[in-house]
């Protein structure tokens, strides 16, 4: 059976929503998500499991560090 996977935005609306919604801390938010998506048999193998960056404005930063660079190789690729 293929485990089902989801993707990095969708772990980090989770983590959000836990922070958000029911005032968790970030670390607990994380593991709470971890958590709700190992028990539905989701392969978080491709996810980046830290607390989202905010910006000084409050604005959630659009991607993890390693997503930014992976999108800044891909880029890379076309420009040259």
């Amino acid at each position: 059976m293929a485990s089902k996977r989801i993707t990095q935005e969708t772990f980090d609306a989770a983590v959000r929503e836990n922070i958000e919604e029911f005032e968790m801390g970030a670390e607990e938010a994380i593991r709470e998500a971890v958590e709700q998506f190992e028990s539905q048999g989701v392969d978080l193998s491709n996810i980046v499991k830290t607390v989202p960056k905010v910006s000084l404005d409050g604005l959630q930063e659009p991607t993890h560090d390693v997503l930014q660079v992976g999108a800044m190789v891909s880029q890379s690729r076309w420009n040259n």
